[in-house]
This record gives C-alpha cells, sequence and structure tokens, in this order.
C-alpha cells in the first residue's frame, strides 16, 4: 500500500479547509509511516487520538462555515462528520488489540473516506459557498 498524496482535484477552493485537508492527509501518511517503519501496532492508538483530535477541529470549522453561510442541507452533512467520529473512536476501540490486518483497514478506511468526503461532500458545501 502506498502512501496518500494531495491530489489537485481534492482542492475545493475554500483555502482554509483545503490546508486542512492536507492536514489530515498528513496525519494518514504519518500512519503509512509508521507502518513501513514497523511501528504501526505500537503506535496507532496514539495516531488515531490525533486524528479524532484534528478531526473535531475540522469538523467544527466546516460546520461553522456552512452555517454562517446557511447551507441547505447542513444537518445532512454535520450527520456525515458524527457518523466518522464514531467510526474512527470504534477504530480506537479495536486498535488496543494492535492486529496488523486492523492497521491496514483503518488505513484503507481512513483514505477511502477522506477521498469521498472531500471529491462528493465537501465539493458540495464549496460550489454553494462560491456561488453564494
Amino acid at each position: 500500500m502506498g502512501s496518500f498524496n494531495w491530489r489537485k482535484e481534492f482542492s475545493i477552493g475554500v483555502d482554509e479547509m483545503d490546508k486542512q485537508h492536507m492536514e489530515l492527509v498528513r496525519i494518514i501518511n504519518d500512519i503509512h509511516q509508521a507502518i513501513n517503519e514497523g511501528r504501526g501496532k505500537e503506535r496507532l492508538g496514539g495516531m488515531l487520538d490525533r486524528l479524532l483530535k484534528y478531526t473535531d477541529y475540522h469538523f467544527a470549522a466546516e460546520e461553522k462555515l456552512m452555517k454562517k453561510h446557511r447551507y441547505p442541507p447542513y444537518e445532512e452533512h454535520k450527520g456525515k462528520h458524527a457518523a466518522m467520529r464514531k467510526k474512527v473512536l470504534s477504530l480506537i476501540r479495536e486498535s488496543s488489540g494492535g492486529r496488523e490486518a486492523m492497521i491496514y483497514s483503518v488505513l484503507d478506511f481512513l483514505q477511502g473516506w477522506l477521498t469521498k468526503h472531500i471529491m462528493e461532500t465537501d465539493r458540495k458545501y464549496a460550489n454553494y459557498l462560491n456561488d453564494n
């Protein structure tokens, strides 16, 4: 499994949110690096905790922005954030066993979720903000 690279098409045109998305990519890559160095099992819990804290910060900033601009599907988007947070909490609990397979499934999930969330869900509110 290769590292997760920021791609130009991830940019949603809202500078602060793009910067925060880049930081989420960095955190995912830190997990990938720990796996490559053979330290994934020992570091996964701490990294997921870091991810959860940064995700909370990012989601709060996104939600504040959407609320400020009266984004119509705000509640739906906020619900997707809540579901992601719940999933990360579940991964933190599961990772305490330190199974190698668990580490790879966490990485796959994070990369897939972030890509889909940016490209689909976040792009919708960004288009709304940029149009209004």
